[in-house]
């Protein structure tokens, strides 16, 4: 679900490859993790990075999450628990901070998990092309 409420799938996007950017705002490493994500998009403007917070509450999170460190991307709540449940075609993440690269056809290209370098988010948008 986007920051105000409304749900969104990845079937409704534009249909480019992006990078699905699991975190939780409670996570040192995943807010880490968001500078090499800040210089990756500051260098890649046009790469799509959508960013999906895993926790309770998350959408009450969002909006003070994104203001008070800066997100450059959009942030979405997983109201339903699908990816923490495991039942989403990802399976069961391992943990966050967790990058996935998406090819335009939805189908994952690749999956990191902790901090990755701006080099690696490169080359895991690279494997979605």
């Amino acid at each position: 679900a986007r920051a105000d409420g409304r749900r969104v799938s990845l079937s409704e996007l534009d249909g480019s490859p992006r990078l699905l950017f699991f975190l939780a705002t409670y996570d040192q490493a995943s807010q880490f993790a968001l500078v090499p994500v800040s210089q990756f998009l500051e260098h890649n403007p046009q790469a799509q990075v959508l960013g999906v917070l895993l926790q309770p509450d998350a959408q009450t999170f969002i909006p003070l999450f994104a203001h008070s460190l800066s997100v450059p991307f959009e942030l979405f709540a997983e109201p339903d628990n699908q990816v923490l449940h495991g039942s989403t075609p990802l399976g069961k993440l391992a943990g966050v901070p967790a990058f996935v690269a998406i090819d335009a056809r939805g189908f994952i290209r690749d999956l990191r998990y902790g901090v990755v370098s701006e080099a690696g988010l490169s080359a895991m948008l690279a494997a979605a092309r």
